[in-house]
């Protein structure tokens, strides 16, 4: 069982609107997914760059899908690490 954020309502896992307060239930890490993407694909780049620089060159055309491969990892990574929080909001009418 999940408490709501808002009421202290509790439901099960899958409800979209709580039965308290009528707010929406938001489960998941939504946009955190989207920021550990772009960290570790910046953690990557640099990395890259710095091993280009120093030791050995990389070619571009490689260089650009293992960014890529990074962002979508640390989307993956964030998505796994939150995958169990849950968020009540309450829409206010104007």
């Amino acid at each position: 069982m999940i408490k709501c954020g808002l009421c202290g309502y509790e439901f099960e896992r899958g409800v979209k609107i709580c039965r308290g307060c009528h707010g929406t239930v938001k489960y998941g890490a939504g946009g955190l997914k989207w920021l550990f993407g772009i960290i570790y694909g910046t953690v990557i780049f640099y990395a890259l760059r710095y091993v280009n620089d120093h030791w050995l060159t990389i070619q571009d055309k490689i260089a650009l899908p293992i960014i890529l491969c990074a962002f979508v990892l640390g989307a993956i990574h964030a998505a796994y690490l939150f995958r169990n929080q849950v968020k009540t909001v309450k829409v206010v009418a104007k």
